[in-house]
C-alpha cells in the first residue's frame, strides 16, 4: 500500500514512523555518522595526499561497519540528530496529542541544552568529532546549521507546547547566530554568514537557514532587532540564483565545488519559504517558483528518484530521499503538485531504501547499496520527513488525527 492510499492516516506511513521510532530509542538516538570515521586519526593523515584519500574514503563506503569496529569508531550522540527528532516528536504530538511524543520531545531537547558548547553569546551547537574539510574543524565548534535547526525545534516546541523557557532557548541560538558568526559583506546591502566561527566558508544553505532562524525565532518573539541582517543575506543569496533557478553550493567569494546538489537545493528552497512565511518580502516569491521548478525538473528521475546531483542519479543518498519528502512535503501549501511528489518519493524510499529493521539504508549504487543505518544522516532526517508528511496528508484530508475524524 502507498502513503497516499491511506491518506492522512495511511498504515504504511504509520508502521515505517512506528518501527524507524523503535529502532532509534532502542538505540538511544546514538549512531555512527559518515563523517566520524574522517576523523579518526589514521584517515586524517591518509587525507594529506590525494592517492591515499581516494582509497580510504572507498574503504570506508564499502566496509563501514568493519573499519569503524577496527579502529574502535564508537556510535555518538549528534545535536542535529537530536533536534531533528524533538521536531519530528513534536509534530507527532501535534497530529495525535499522544504525551508520550511529548516527553520524548522534551527529553531531546533537554539533551540539547545540557550539550552547548561554552564561550558564545548564545546556545550553540556543533559536531562531536572533527571534521576535515577545506580546513581541519575542531570536534564542538558550532555551526550555524545545526544551530539554526535546533532553533527551528525550540521555537516548535514553544509553539506546540506554550512554555516561555523554549523561545528564549530559541532567541538564545538566535543571538549566537547574530553576534558570533563571521560574515562576508562585499557591499552594504549584500552579506554571507559563514558556516561558522573562525571558518570562512560561504554556502548558500548555510546562509539562507540562518536567515531564516533569525526571521521566523525573531518574529514569534515580536523583535525586528535581526531584519537588517536577514535583508541583507536573503539579498546575497538571491543575487547568486542562476537563471535557471538552481544555486551552487559554494558562494562568492569562494570558487570550489561549483555543483547544484538535492539536499542542499531542497535546504535552501525551504528556507526561502521560511523566510516569505516569516517576512512578507514579496520579492522572494519568484525565486522560489523559479527554484521550485528546477527543483523539480531536474533533480529527480522518473519523478520519485532523487539525482544526487544535477549530473547523476547515483549514489541515490538517503539524505536526499528525506530532504525530498521534507521540501515537498512543506512546499505542498504553495504547490499544487508538491504533495503527490512527496507521496511518490515516499513510496520509492520505502520500497528501495529501507531495511526490514525500519532503517533506511546510507546509499544505494547502480549495482551496490550501502545498508549502513547512519543516525544523523538518514535515520534523523527521515524520521522528520516522514512525520512532516504524514502532517501535510492530515492537512490536505482536513483529519484530526488525535479524535480519528476526517
Amino acid at each position: 500500500m502507498s502513503v497516499r492510499q491511506g491518506g492522512a492516516s495511511s498504515p504504511s506511513l504509520d508502521r515505517a514512523i512506528a518501527s524507524l521510532d523503535n529502532w532509534v530509542q532502542q538505540c538511544g538516538w546514538i549512531g555512527y555518522d559518515p563523517y566520524d570515521l574522517r576523523a579518526h586519526p589514521a584517515f586524517l593523515r591518509l587525507g594529506r595526499y590525494r592517492l591515499t584519500a581516494a582509497v580510504s574514503r572507498a574503504a570506508a563506503h564499502l566496509f563501514p561497519l568493519s573499519l569503524r569496529r577496527l579502529l574502535h569508531v564508537q556510535p555518538v550522540a549528534h545535536a542535529k540528530a537530536m533536534a531533528l527528532f524533538a521536531d519530528a516528536y513534536l509534530t507527532l504530538w501535534d497530529l495525535t496529542g499522544d504525551a508520550a511524543y511529548r516527553r520524548l520531545a522534551e527529553g531531546r531537547l533537554a539533551w540539547l541544552r545540557e550539550n552547548t558548547a561554552p564561550g558564545y553569546s548564545g546556545l550553540a551547537w556543533g559536531l562531536p568529532f572533527a571534521y576535515q574539510g577545506r580546513n581541519l574543524v575542531p570536534a564542538g565548534v558550532p555551526g550555524v546549521v545545526i544551530t539554526a535547526i535546533a532553533a527551528h525545534a525550540f521555537l516548535h516546541a514553544y509553539q506546540s507546547l506554550g512554555e516561555p523557557s523554549h523561545l528564549e532557548a530559541a532567541r538564545s541560538a538566535c543571538r549566537f547566530l547574530a553576534a558570533d558568526v563571521p560574515r562576508y559583506e562585499p557591499d552594504g546591502g549584500r552579506l554571507c554568514f559563514s558556516k561558522m566561527p573562525g571558518v570562512g566558508w560561504h554556502i548558500h544553505n548555510a546562509n539562507l537557514m540562518t536567515a531564516a532562524a533569525l526571521a521566523t525565532v525573531g518574529r514569534a518573539a515580536g523583535t525586528d532587532e535581526w531584519e537588517d541582517l536577514v535583508r541583507r543575506a536573503a539579498n546575497y543569496s538571491l543575487a547568486e540564483q542562476r537563471e535557471d533557478g538552481a544555486w551552487y553550493y559554494w558562494g562568492p567569494p569562494d570558487q570550489l565545488m561549483h555543483w547544484v546538489d538535492h539536499y542542499h537545493t531542497g535546504f535552501v528552497l525551504r528556507a526561502l519559504d521560511d523566510l516569505l512565511r516569516a517576512t512578507g518580502w514579496q520579492d522572494l516569491r519568484e525565486p522560489l517558483d523559479r527554484g521550485y521548478v528546477f527543483y523539480t525538473q531536474r533533480l529527480f528521475d522518473e519523478g520519485c528518484i532523487p539525482r544526487l546531483t544535477e549530473a547523476s542519479r547515483y549514489p541515490v543518498d538517503i539524505h536526499s530521499c528525506a530532504e525530498a519528502v521534507l521540501c515537498l512535503s512543506q512546499l505542498s501549501a504553495r504547490y499544487e503538485d508538491a504533495l503527490s511528489r512527496a507521496c511518490a518519493v515516499a513510496d520509492w524510499t520505502l520500497a528501495h531504501m529501507r531495511h526490514p529493521s525500519g532503517t533506511f539504508y546510507y546509499r544505494r549504487y547502480r549495482w551496490l547499496t550501502i545498508k549502513i543505518p547512519y543516525m544523523r544522516w538518514g535515520q534523523a532526517w527521515m524520521m522528520v520527513a516522514l512525520t512532516k508528511l504524514q502532517q501535510a496528508l492530515a492537512a490536505a484530508a482536513g483529519s484530526d488525527l488525535r479524535s480519528g475524524e476526517r
